[in-house]
């Protein structure tokens, strides 16, 4: 209940945000985004993934595209999770995602709020053990940082499902990655 909520208000507001869809859908004023980041992943759910496995390290690599207060990128999200035992091994997830940020302040420390969705990957590493395709949502948060005209430091954190109770485990993937990194900006 309280991610549909949280989903419908995003989505509220970026539609609040084309009061003047004309010049929104203008090409003038486009500015082109490239970020880079690494950091941890935290497990959330299962219980047994929690219990099994350590917060991870974890990359992303995100680029896109943006106008006012609104921004639209694809996002290559990848965490790898250490067994706290040889059994079970080692877990990676990766995430390719259609991210939508919206901006509000056009300030140097930039809040943003963000939601995604997307492709999710669940695999164990070796031996290849069972892996999971599904469909991955969430939303986020994050501040970044002028550095300089066109560059910025961002701190950001997401909440991740990936839909894998539809296979075998009968139970959601949750994750939180929080990504700190560097963006380029070109207009």
């Amino acid at each position: 209940m309280k991610r549909s909520l949280f989903l419908a208000l995003a989505i509220c507001t970026a539609a609040a945000s084309f009061s003047n869809a004309e010049s929104f859908f203008s090409t003038e004023g486009l500015r082109y985004t490239i970020s880079a980041g690494a950091g941890t992943t935290v497990p959330i759910d299962p219980e047994a993934f929690t219990r099994d496995y350590n917060p991870s390290f974890g990359l992303m690599l995100d680029g896109g595209v943006g106008k006012d207060i609104i921004e639209i990128t694809g996002t290559f999200d990848y965490s790898f999770f250490l067994a706290k035992s040889s059994i079970p091994n080692d877990v990676n997830v990766l995430n390719v995602f259609l991210t939508a940020k919206i901006k509000p302040l056009d300030t140097t420390a930039r809040p943003y709020i963000l939601v995604t969705g997307g492709y999710y990957r669940y695999w164990i590493y070796d031996p290849p053990g069972p892996w999971e395709n599904v469909l991955g949502y969430g939303g986020g948060f994050g501040v970044e940082m002028e550095v300089d005209k066109k560059r910025r430091v961002f701190l950001e954190g997401r909440y991740i499902a990936g839909q894998t109770r539809e296979t075998a485990r009968k139970v959601n993937t949750y994750t939180v990655p929080v990504r700190f990194g560097l963006t380029w900006i070109f207009e």
